[in-house]
């Protein structure tokens, strides 16, 4: 039988050039389970080539290379098999089959990409182009597929030059022969060549198809000192590459393998230089491992790894020298150009490889990339020290997966959490961000539309404000199943799409090639010729059967729209409808009816893509629906529901709603007061209350007698909160709803008992009794003999007054010996900037302060000092107002743009915005310059308690509450735990910075604040911005985070430089907040908010805590003890909180620099239970280094932590932190 062939204005001139995508979906094989890689380079299942079997057409009927059989051009669909001897191929068949795959295709929105930048394509050659002798296995017939590969516009070929081939029989003995063949054959043909040197083995992997192992003499070299190759923790050796433990070790007769490697490339540099010199050789990539990738072999097929395996290890009795991190890994000698002997004066770009490890990429850990080598878990970006070492190098960096879909990796293993969207943009932000090239090639073969789509989306970004994209792209592999016609009809249609060209309107009705019998004579023209005959009869026949088709998919395509109306109808009333599955069934119906004339059994070849493509449409049309169900939940309904939630969600909120009380672990039952809910439903609640309001819950039973229960939301959201002052609306607020008022305290007083959760909600004082039942029972660490940890006291807020006098020096001194007399080591104290500098610039009055230290001095404890440059009152806890100095509120009456501002206008006194550090706005002194002039005075003031050690550290004010930090959350501006707050650099001066900077960077439309951020009491599931793949991690987004955390930084390193002089000797300190709500979510909203760009894969505190090292500066970071988090109420516990996880981060930034650490509480403690928190986190168990925060202070001093019962608990926790033993208390009610 003869094939018919078309037009190759059709066919091959738009197949362009061969794309080395990678494939969403994994090409499987009969009886072969799905198989899924970070990469199949090296052991790709994309060469699907084996010895035996053609891998492409053939243009004068010669046998194509590795192809069996008589000499006649053929179609090769598998190994040994053609479309002429297959008998399940008929010409009636594959049309029909045709058909049914354009059908099936989603008919999704595309972009237009005519008119983009260029992008080159290559293709990889099989494994096996070269024997194991080094010569090419059919000449005649590789350079009939490369002709047509050049005729479909391809613009070069890669392939592997394997180290076990060129070097295989003795140390520098190379053989070259097959490789220049090869490259005389691309030159011929005007080609480009990208060559890989390959120093692994080719050979169980997924996909590999050949073996070709190490060359025989490092083998032999093994088989007496298998230390030479990477092991695993039971003692497997894997012999794919050499350890790198061996890079500085002459092990391998004389040489370091470094040393191998280097001659092995100076040899091809010397043997090729022709091919350098004519340009043919276009791009050298540098084999770093296995699959000649930059990683550790960490999952092997050939020790039983699958599929979403962790891997493991590579380290065992000293084989390598692990831990060391990856940019001082030795290919930061293996990617210099100039030692790869590789002549600059050649334009050829050197490129590595690194693996797309996707899977469990949405877990904390990221485990499968930290086996490989990638330290990448939540909170670091593993590629960023990578991208930096390889431009360093002027390496341009190739990765893979740009052709995968996250939404198909949870087809086959939903638990694997894998995310390769997710992570080709962090790969790909982290090249650009250093302006690095990047390249990149598929991971499995890719045949579909929709994985081209994602090519190109991923190698021309939508809306890059700099127009970048790949540098060029590589199919990963030349193949018989690419060649088959709808297949070879994406291809060509993706192919002119990267070259910017629009596909023709012809495309789509291509007919299937046919191939002319030829005796192998004539010339190049008469073979293409030959080759692009084409039928008009199959071409009529071909367009009459796809008007009936269109006809048919219209109508399908009509009750498809009608039927998803219908469904989403039934979602909005919270009804799931069938009617999918019958749109489904129909579906079915019309193909079946369409593929073959009566409708028969012809159409049945094509089963297994069409019920692939229809489960994939009922998945997304199922996770549409859920989606769209759990947004009106949200939005409608006020329920509290978190980002990833399930059914199990869905119902426990029902169930709540319905007054039934549900358990974390599953646990229903109706509560007791059930009975006199109202039934209203969501709706009613939601006239009630912004919030969802759910009913008390118990607490755990471990904590029976501590809380009488958790307050409602309602409680949170009302700002019912005892003890807080509530100052008057800012006069210089600018929102129209704005008004003065007085300022109202709301509780009694100082002295009254206090346990504020976070920031609201009413909660009782804590029973004596219920303590002293509570701790006898609980199961302690040891602290005797742990290091010694002092304790400071934070003194009350009111402890001065406005005349800067002690409110009351009697009763302060005899608080004083109370803590004297329990070993506590001093006092920490806020200097008020507003009552020291209270009426004129540079008069201050120190007169209090300075009576304070002469009682502290006069008790032998230490001192403490806060530079307090912010106002109290307003916040959680404060209980007097102190303001900003009279003549800066002054100054801010007729300049408001002093202070912070948010999108409503609404000015924050709070403190001054950093936008004037630099500003001579301040009676002509900048902000910084009056910080500098306060400071000064106070050292010299205090001179003789610095002289004598009384004042053992100063704590510099950098922001509200006296923190490193924007005002972003201000309970006098609305906000309610746990809001995400709102960014706060409104004001003219911060704007204008912004301003400047959008201009630096080329983009003056990115003047201005992101419209799409919510408001205060947000979720970030709400907003478009902080969602997940919200805006944030947009261009635009990432931009602005950017520049407003480094205004943070900017602010904190130019104060504390001055700080620096005026208190030199002296230890200084800058103080973080916990920001832990919404810490588990992607976005990290609240710390965003904050100025902290801590966002999943980035460490938001690396860039703070490097500026404090700067400086020698100690850093103070909150944390919140257990028993105050305990008390968030039940509507909160998908809030996302992780205060320990926050501390931990911290923690290790700073551990990191080596700087010091200082901690305090963030709330009052009286019971057990918190102060073992506190404990566990101040001396960390089994830290290898004993490392430990410098001091430890409590917040605060009050009358109820002088009650007998707390304070004996305090003076034990004290004991315990000084490591000292303690003796349990018995204490009579």
């Amino acid at each position: 039988m003869v094939i018919p062939t078309c037009r190759l204005v059709d066919t091959l001139m738009t197949c362009g050039v061969a794309s080395s995508g990678l494939t969403r979906q994994p090409w499987r094989t009969a009886n072969q389970a799905p198989l899924r890689a970070a990469s199949v380079r090296g052991s790709p299942l994309s060469s699907l080539s084996q010895s035996n079997c053609s891998f492409g057409l053939n243009l004068n009927g010669d046998r194509s290379p590795f192809a069996a059989g008589p000499r006649k051009s053929t179609v090769v669909i598998g190994c040994g098999k053609t479309i002429e001897d297959d008998p399940s191929v008929s010409e009636t068949g594959d049309d029909t089959e045709d058909q049914k795959v354009s059908r099936v295709r989603p008919k999704v929105p595309e972009r237009d990409f005519t008119g983009t930048a260029y992008v080159p394509v290559y293709v990889m050659l099989p494994l096996n182009v070269i024997d194991m002798n080094c010569q090419l296995v059919d000449p005649q017939g590789l350079t009939n597929d490369m002709k047509i590969l050049k005729s479909a516009g391809v613009d070069g070929v890669m392939v592997d030059c394997w180290w076990g081939i060129v070097e295989a029989e003795a140390p520098q003995a190379y053989n070259w022969s097959g490789y220049k063949e090869l490259f005389k054959i691309v030159r011929d043909l005007n080609l480009k060549l990208q060559v890989v040197m390959s120093f692994h083995e080719c050979g169980g992997n997924v996909g590999d198809d050949v073996f070709i192992p190490l060359p025989r003499w490092i083998i032999q070299i093994g088989e007496t000192n298998p230390h030479i190759y990477f092991t695993d923790r039971e003692g497997r050796r894997n012999s794919e590459c050499l350890t790198w433990g061996i890079d500085k070790e002459r092990v391998l007769k004389s040489r370091t393998a470094l040393e191998v490697y280097f001659d092995y490339m100076r040899s091809f540099r010397v043997e090729c230089d022709e091919f350098f010199q004519d340009g043919v050789i276009s791009e050298i990539e540098v084999g770093l491992g296995p699959c000649g990738e930059l990683r550790y072999p960490s999952y092997p097929a050939k020790h039983g790894w699958t599929y979403p395996g962790i891997g493991e290890f590579q380290q065992k009795s000293g084989d390598i020298r692990f831990g060391q991190e990856l940019q001082t890994m030795q290919a930061l000698i293996h990617l210099d150009p100039m030692r790869l002997g590789f002549s600059v004066t050649v334009v050829t770009s050197i490129v590595t490889m690194l693996s797309g490890i996707h899977w469990w990429y949405k877990t904390a850990s990221h485990a499968a990339e930290l086996t490989a080598g990638f330290y990448n878990p939540s909170n670091r970006d593993g590629y960023a020290p990578i991208a930096a070492m390889l431009k360093k190098h002027g390496v341009t960096l190739n990765f893979t997966c740009f052709e995968m879909r996250t939404l198909d990796q949870y087809e086959g293993f939903p638990e694997a959490l894998a995310d390769p969207e997710g992570l080709v943009w962090q790969v790909l932000n982290a090249a650009w961000d250093v302006s690095l090239p990047v390249a990149s090639e598929n991971a499995l073969p890719c045949y579909d539309r929709e994985g081209y789509n994602k090519i190109l989306e991923n190698a021309k970004p939508l809306h890059d404000p700099d127009g970048r994209h790949l540098s060029a792209f590589t199919y990963l592999r030349h193949s018989a199943v690419l060649m088959q016609r709808h297949n070879f009809e994406e291809f060509g249609r993706f192919v002119k799409r990267m070259h910017d060209n629009a596909p023709e309107s012809c495309l789509s009705e291509l007919t299937r090639p046919r191939f002319v019998e030829d005796n192998g004579e004539g010339d190049e023209t008469e073979d293409m010729q030959k080759l692009i005959v084409t039928s008009e009869e199959d071409d009529e026949e071909g367009d009459g059967t796809d008007m009936d088709v269109k006809e048919e998919d219209g109508d399908s395509e009509n009750r498809a729209k009608h039927i998803a109306d219908q469904a989403m109808v039934g979602v909005e009333a919270g009804m799931l409808s069938d009617s999918f599955d019958d749109q489904f069934q129909y579906h079915h119906e019309v193909q079946d009816q369409v593929s073959t004339p009566g409708g028969g059994s012809g159409g049945r070849k094509c089963r297994p893509l069409e019920e692939k493509e229809r489960t994939k449409l009922r998945e997304r049309h199922r996770r549409a629906i859920t989606a769209r169900i759990l947004a009106g939940l949200r939005r409608h309904g006020n329920y509290n529901l978190r980002v990833r939630a399930d059914i199990n969600d869905v119902i426990a909120a029902l169930a709540r709603e319905a007054g039934w009380v549900v358990l974390p672990d599953g646990t229903t039952f109706p509560s007791r007061s059930q009975g006199s809910r109202s039934v209203g439903g969501p709706s009613a609640a939601a006239t009630q209350t912004s919030s969802h309001q759910s009913p008390q819950q118990e607490p755990p039973p471990s904590l029976k007698g501590i809380s009488p229960g958790y307050p409602t939301s309602v409680e949170y959201n009302s700002g019912q909160m005892k003890g807080l002052l509530v100052p008057s609306p800012s006069p210089y607020d600018l929102s129209a709803g704005a008004h003065p008022q007085t300022s109202v305290m709301m509780g009694d007083g100082v002295d009254t008992p206090r346990i504020q959760p976070l920031t609201a909600g009413t909660v009782d004082t804590i029973n004596v009794k219920q303590i002293v039942d509570v701790y006898p029972k609980l199961s302690e660490r040891e602290f005797a003999g742990s290091a010694y940890v002092p304790v400071y006291v934070m003194l009350p807020l009111g402890v001065m007054n406005m005349k800067c006098e002690l409110a009351d020096p009697d009763g302060l001194l005899q608080q004083l010996r109370a803590l004297k007399s329990a070993d506590v080591d001093g006092v920490k104290v806020d200097c008020w900037w507003g009552i020291v500098e209270a009426h004129a610039p540079q008069e201050y009055n120190w007169h209090g302060y300075k009576k304070l230290c002469q009682i502290v001095r006069q008790l032998k404890l230490k001192l403490q000092v806060i530079m307090s440059f912010h106002e109290c009152g307003g916040n959680v806890g404060d209980d007097v107002c102190i303001p900003l100095p009279h003549w800066v509120a002054e100054i801010g009456r007729s300049n408001p743009d002093i202070f912070f501002t948010d999108k409503e206008g609404r000015r924050n006194p709070e403190c001054l915005s950093w936008g004037i550090d630099k500003e001579r706005v301040l009676r002509g002194r900048t902000a910084v310059e009056v910080y500098f002039d306060y400071m000064r005075s106070f050292r010299v003031h205090f001179d003789e308690f610095f002289d004598e050690g009384v004042i053992s550290m100063v704590e510099i004010g950098l922001g509200p509450c006296g923190e490193l930090r924007y005002p972003s959350n201000p309970v006098k501006n609305g906000w309610r735990y746990p809001g995400i707050g709102e960014f706060q650099c409104y004001d003219q001066y911060l704007m204008r910075s912004l301003r400047k900077a959008a201009e630096a960077r080329g983009h003056p439309f990115w003047s201005r604040v992101p419209d799409n951020c919510g408001s205060y009491n947000s979720q970030p599931h709400e907003t478009g911005f902080f969602c997940d793949g919200g805006d944030y991690d947009g261009y635009h987004g990432r931009f602005f985070l950017n520049w407003y955390s480094q205004i943070l930084v900017d602010h904190g390193d130019l104060v504390l430089s001055l700080s620096k002089l005026a208190f030199e000797g002296t230890c200084t300190a800058a103080k973080l907040p916990s920001i832990h709500w919404w810490y588990k979510t992607a976005s990290h909203a609240a710390e965003l908010t904050a100025g902290f760009y801590n966002s999943c894969n980035r460490d938001g505190y690396a860039a703070i805590v490097a500026m404090l090292k700067k400086h020698g500066a100690t850093l103070n970071f909150c944390f919140s003890d257990l028993g105050v988090l305990n008390q968030q109420p039940m509507d909160f516990a998908d809030g996302y909180v992780d205060s320990d996880g926050l501390f931990w981060q911290v923690l290790n930034a700073a551990w990191d620099v080596s700087i010091q650490i200082v901690s305090e509480s963030v709330f009052p403690c009286h019971d057990r239970l918190a102060y073992n928190k506190i404990l566990d986190n101040v001396k960390p168990l089994n830290d290898p280094d004993g490392r430990h925060p410098l001091s430890f202070t409590y917040h605060r001093l009050n009358s109820v932590l002088m009650d007998r019962y707390n304070f004996l608990e305090f003076q034990r926790f004290v004991k315990r932190i000084h490591g000292e033993a303690v003796v349990e208390m018995q204490v009579q009610v």
